[in-house]
C-alpha cells in the first residue's frame, strides 16, 4: 500500500439548506484566504460547485457575475481582494489535456484558485490546498464537507470553523451543522467562564 498523497487532516462537514447558505459558507471563508491558496471542489453533479465560488467571489469583492467556466475551462475575476481564477475540468478527459492547456501558468501566486473537478487532476494539485467536496442531500440541502490539505490550511480550520459558526448561528438554529459546533460551549466566541 502506498502512501496517501496528503497527510490525514480533521475535517469541517455543514449542511446548507440552499443555494443561498452555500454561498455564504463560502463568502464566510473568504477572510482566511491569501494569495495562492488553491480550493478544490469535487462530489455530485449539481451539487453547488459553481455556487460555492460564486460566495468566494462576492466575499473577494468581485464586482461581476460568476457563471461556470464548463465550456470556456477557465475565468478569471479581477477587482476584488484578489483575482480570483475559476478552472471547470469537467469536460477534459485525461490530466495530460490539462497540462496541455497551460495548467502551470493557471497557477498564480498573486491570486487564489477555484478549480471545479480538481479531484480528477490529483497529481497535478500543490500539496497545499482547501478539498471542498458536496454532495446532495434532502432536495435543496446539501452535505458539505471541508478537507484541509497540508498545514497551513489545517491550521486554518478552526477558523473557519468559528467564522462559519458566527455566520449561521446569527441566522438560523444550530442543525445546519452535522458536527455540533458551538461557539459558546466549545470556548469560542460567546462563550462561559
Amino acid at each position: 500500500m502506498s502512501p496517501l498523497p496528503y497527510p490525514e487532516t480533521e475535517q469541517f462537514e455543514l449542511q446548507t439548506r440552499s443555494a443561498e447558505e452555500t454561498r455564504r459558507l463560502a463568502v464566510a471563508i473568504t477572510p482566511v484566504l491569501v494569495p495562492g491558496d488553491m480550493i478544490v471542489l469535487a462530489g455530485d453533479l449539481g451539487a453547488g460547485k459553481t455556487v460555492f465560488v460564486q460566495g468566494l467571489a462576492a466575499g473577494l469583492g468581485v464586482p461581476e457575475p460568476v457563471t461556470s467556466p464548463t465550456f470556456v475551462l477557465v475565468r478569471e475575476y479581477c477587482g476584488g481582494r484578489y483575482p480570483l481564477m475559476h478552472i471547470d475540468i469537467y469536460r477534459l478527459q485525461m490530466v495530460q489535456e490539462i497540462i496541455d492547456l497551460g495548467y502551470d501558468e493557471f497557477l498564480d501566486p498573486s491570486g487564489i484558485v477555484a478549480i471545479e473537478w480538481g479531484d480528477v487532476v490529483e497529481p497535478l494539485l500543490p500539496r497545499e490546498h482547501l478539498h471542498v467536496e458536496l454532495h446532495h442531500s434532502n432536495g435543496d440541502e446539501r452535505v458539505i464537507t471541508l478537507r484541509p490539505r497540508g498545514p497551513h490550511w489545517a491550521e486554518r480550520l478552526e477558523t473557519i470553523k468559528v467564522l462559519t459558526a458566527n455566520l449561521f448561528y446569527s441566522t438560523r438554529d444550530s442543525e445546519m451543522f452535522a458536527h455540533e459546533y458551538r461557539p459558546e460551549r466549545d470556548g469560542g466566541p460567546g462563550a462561559r467562564n
